[in-house]
């Protein structure tokens, strides 16, 4: 089983291995990225890693987190 150690993630766990593949081909191009998931899923390292590992990591990340809730808001059907 191949182990990753790519900056702030060590696992074995294939699932997550996958994820970090998939963050791979992501960090090699110029979009944007949000990461959704429930509380407690460790969203923010992804979050680090994504970045560390982007053409953009010597810029500042900035979460923005208004566009965030307005996102939420309107896929979850949240009227208030």
């Amino acid at each position: 089983m191949e182990e990753s150690t790519l900056h702030i993630v060590f696992t074995k766990n294939q699932a997550v291995l996958e994820i970090l593949s998939r963050i791979e081909k992501i960090t090699s191009s110029d979009c944007n990225l949000l990461l959704i998931g429930e509380t407690g899923v460790d969203k923010q390292v992804f979050d680090k890693h994504t970045h560390r590992t982007s053409n953009r990591c010597n810029y500042s990340l900035i979460v923005d987190l208004l566009s965030v809730f307005l996102f939420i808001k309107f896929y979850s059907g949240i009227n208030n």
